[in-house]
């Protein structure tokens, strides 16, 4: 192992297209006590102006990457359907 590698900075763990979709992934990985940050939503709000990025990237600290990646995963495989609307049952 590198000496200088420090375990707990932090690692892209994967890309998104959009802003919802980051919050919504965020949101996911928040409730399993995982904490989750963008460099790249970082600079667009902080300064105010359109990122000029076409993915923003998801980073975990490194000593959560394996957890964080199990939760992507584990939603991928066990999506959330939406309720039945009760209104429109017979």
């Amino acid at each position: 192992m590198d000496p200088t590698f420090n375990s707990d900075e932090l690692v892209t763990i994967a890309e998104v297209d959009s802003q919802s979709e980051f919050l919504v992934i965020r949101s996911l990985l928040e409730s399993a006590g995982i904490d989750c940050s963008s460099p790249d939503l970082s600079e667009y709000h902080i300064k105010g102006r359109r990122p000029s990025f076409t993915v923003i990237r998801l980073q975990v600290h490194n000593s959560q990457a394996d957890d964080a990646v199990a939760v992507l995963k584990d939603a991928e495989a066990h999506p959330i359907s939406p309720e039945p609307d009760d209104e429109n049952e017979p």
